[in-house]
């Protein structure tokens, strides 16, 4: 006869037994050793919550509930496999109750059994079969997490303070198959707040064509699995098949999982101080060449009211202009303009870009972040260099209304002359001249810059940003129907030679057409020939007609665009002035 033990280990199959191999492993299977290994109640990163998982030979089975969380509360949980509640634990219900036969209403919010509270996590939805039954977590934990779901990843998501996504639960399916797993730190966040255990029943069942009758020497055995935070009872038998056809083991009971001994600081950060770091970034130069770093903490740095020895809150902290490239390469999470970086509506960061082409923020302005995006920022860091712009001086210490140059800031001025564009035409026509972008290319508008470096790739895809905004996006069917032309690819090749005519037939004189038209025609030429294409002897040429050859990749992209703005604000008063 097969001896379990009344532990965990089941040191029934010890290596010197006269087993046969092959028996050896179908008891072991049948055993779930395999499953019990996992330990998946003390998982670090996913916890499965909920499964049904059918795949022969096995048939997996796990439900989740809360139960309060209490000295007394787990030998009570882990005293006996069976489970505390029935698998529609959390539906509301009418029962009865009482030798009278009354009939009252169950909210199913919670029970209690046996002087000990339970809730509801998941609940088990089945449609009569009119729709595959689904496991669904309950709204407190969602909403505990300011979660949403993300139909492409069958998951909930959470944005943390730096605006990052962090998936908290998601569902893997496969036909009827599927399990529901959450995330471990998140799961026992919650825990911790609503002062419980999760607990995890399990049905689990195995069939096997091995007979393993002689072995347990009868065509039944129930053990008993116990653990710390587990509790389970296995059943072996032989007598639900045909005698020597095969052998059945189910495993029925629970295991917890522990909640941390408080909530993540990130839901009570406003009570406390707790937890709260600064980085250090560099204010200066010793004279001896070492660089002088101070914190951003505004509880630290002196004021205009107090001078606590310490560096100003207004001190200025430069970047190398690197550190925007993360907030350019993601516009539906970050907005980067002339004067902030913003991540969605967590948080906003004043700045600047320099004469010297680098990133100015205030020091205490720093601290108003989050701790990871501090860190992001102190990555690019540099030395003083150069003064604040004086547009800077004028918003920051006059208070007053200023826009940065157009030397300065060119995307600004276009974005503005653009702007004026669309209104002129709106009010003239109806209808804009420039037809607005799709939401799948509104990014080449957002991100409209002077490039970061000088490599041949951000060249290329401000060009084609560029092209969207302009070129591509003449609103075609309004300018034949206001010039009474049609693009014929002789006289009027393309929808600039259309803007042209238009322009013309509104009384323009030729100089002004020129002025509109030269810049589209350069950012038509160079897209053509260059961005969205592989450049050759025909680019080069473009560049040196554009008289753009002797200049860096930033600064042709500058001129373009000041010459773009330029070209959309005469375009704006000319609409205005003919009407």
């Amino acid at each position: 006869m097969v001896d379990f033990s009344e532990s965990d280990d089941l040191h029934m199959l010890s290596e010197d037994a006269p087993i046969p191999q092959g028996v050896r492993e179908a008891l072991r299977f049948l055993a779930f050793e395999d499953w019990r290994a996992l330990n998946e109640q003390q998982a670090k990163d996913w916890v499965v919550v909920a499964r049904r998982w059918r795949e022969e030979p096995s048939d997996l089975f796990t439900f989740s509930v809360l139960a309060e969380a209490g000295a007394k509360t787990r030998p009570f949980l882990l005293e006996k496999p069976g489970w505390d509640v029935t698998i529609d634990f959390g539906k509301p219900s009418f029962m009865e109750a009482g030798t009278d036969g009354q009939v009252f209403f169950d909210p199913g919010q919670e029970a209690e059994i046996e002087g000990w509270r339970f809730f509801p996590f998941v609940i088990h939805r089945t449609f009569h079969g009119a729709s595959p039954q689904v496991f669904e977590l309950v709204q407190g934990f969602i909403l505990y997490h300011e979660a949403f779901f993300c139909p492409e990843l069958s998951a909930f998501q959470r944005v943390d303070e730096a605006g990052d996504l962090h998936t908290v639960a998601r569902t893997t399916t496969a036909g009827d198959n599927f399990v529901v797993e959450v995330d471990a730190h998140d799961l026992r966040d919650y825990l911790a707040a609503v002062g419980c255990y999760l607990v995890r029943y399990h049905d689990h069942r195995r069939t096997i064509p091995v007979d393993i009758e002689d072995l347990l020497g009868r065509d039944f055995q129930s053990h008993t699995l116990t653990g710390e935070d587990h509790c389970y009872e296995l059943w072996l038998r032989t007598d639900l098949r045909p005698e020597g056809e095969g052998s059945d083991s189910r495993l029925l009971g629970k295991d917890i999982v522990e909640p941390y001994d408080k909530p993540d600081q990130r839901h009570i950060w406003w009570a406390s101080d707790e937890d709260r770091r600064f980085c250090e970034f560099i204010v200066d130069r010793a004279d001896n060449g070492s660089l002088v770093h101070a914190t951003c903490d505004e509880e630290e740095l002196s004021n205009y009211f107090t001078d606590k020895g310490t560096p100003h809150f207004l001190t200025p902290i430069y970047f190398s202009p690197d550190v925007l490239a993360k907030y350019y390469q993601q516009p539906t999470k970050f907005q980067v303009d002339d004067s902030s970086v913003r991540c969605l509506d967590l948080w906003i960061l004043p700045m600047d870009v320099t004469a010297e082409d680098l990133v100015q923020v205030w020091l205490g302005d720093l601290g108003r972040i989050p701790y990871k995006e501090q860190l992001y920022w102190q990555e690019f860091s540099v030395p003083p260099k150069g003064h604040i712009t004086a547009h800077r001086f004028r918003r920051d210490f006059l208070a007053e209304w200023a826009d940065p140059t157009l030397e300065a800031d060119p995307a600004f001025h276009l974005r503005r002359s653009l702007e004026a564009v669309q209104l002129a035409s709106s009010q003239r026509y109806g209808e804009e001249v420039f037809s607005p972008l799709r939401e799948e290319d509104k990014h080449a508008y957002q991100t409209l810059r002077i490039p970061l470096s000088q490599e041949w790739k951000e060249f290329d895809e401000q060009i084609m940003s560029l092209s969207k905004i302009t070129v591509e996006s003449l609103n075609v069917p309004l300018l034949e129907r206001e010039s009474a032309l049609k693009i014929d690819n002789e006289q009027i090749k393309g929808s600039i030679d259309l803007l042209g005519a238009y322009l013309s037939g509104i009384g323009v004189p030729e100089h002004e057409i020129e002025t509109v038209t030269r810049p589209l025609r350069a950012i038509h030429t160079l897209r053509s020939r260059g961005a969205a294409h592989r450049k050759g002897d025909a680019f080069t040429n473009a560049l040196r007609r554009l008289q753009l050859d002797t200049l860096s990749n930033r600064d042709r992209i500058r001129r373009l665009i000041a010459d773009t703005a330029g070209a959309l604000a005469l375009l704006a008063s000319l609409m205005t002035e003919t009407a």
